[in-house]
Formats: structure tokens, sequence, C-alpha cells
């Protein structure tokens, strides 16, 4: 089953948090855009959620 979350953060550790409480759920992240959360049903607890900060974009070599 699929579960769409509209929801935005301000704090990037917050964020992280709320994704491993999601997980812990049951639900796990399948994609992200600007605000928009995806999640499918997964064991609970089946994945740990960290968010890394790049000082460059991806693209950048």
């Amino acid at each position: 089953m699929t579960t769409k979350v509209w929801k935005a953060f301000l704090d990037y550790e917050k964020e992280e948090k709320w994704l491993n409480e999601m997980v812990a759920k049951g639900f796990a992240m399948t994609a992200y855009s600007w605000c928009h959360y995806t999640f499918e049903n997964c064991v609970p607890g089946e994945y740990i959620y960290r968010i890394e900060l790049l000082e460059h974009s991806v693209n950048h070599p």
C-alpha cells in the first residue's frame, strides 16, 4: 500500500527523526519531492534514515 504525506521541515534533524519514526511504524520512504513524501509498507524498523547535507550539488565534479 502506498501512503503520501505532505510535510515541510526547517530542521533536518527533526526530519530525520520523523522519517525513522515512520519506518518504525512500517512505512519506508520510496520517493521525495519538495515536501511530498511517498511511503510503502515494510517490516517495521527495516531501515535507518540519515540525512547528509552536501557542500556542493550532486552534479558538482
